[in-house]
């Protein structure tokens, strides 16, 4: 949980759509913390968060916000 504080998150990638021309929108999720981040891949590249921003549990927003985490 540490990492995932300091934003380094081990993503999984739990689904992928194609969107053509070899490009896909993957679904990734950190295991850790619950954070879920949808991407765009393109030819080996991501492009994080341009589907959707990273969203973080509420309760893991709460911890931090309190400095309990």
């Amino acid at each position: 949980m540490e990492e995932c504080k300091k934003g380094n998150h081990p993503l999984i990638e739990i689904n992928n759509f194609s969107i053509g021309y070899g490009g896909y929108e993957v679904v990734r999720w950190c295991p850790e913390c619950g954070a879920v981040v949808v991407d765009i891949d393109v030819d080996n590249r991501t492009m994080p968060g341009r589907v959707m921003k990273m969203k973080l549990p509420k309760v893991l927003k709460e911890r931090t916000a309190n400095g309990s985490l």
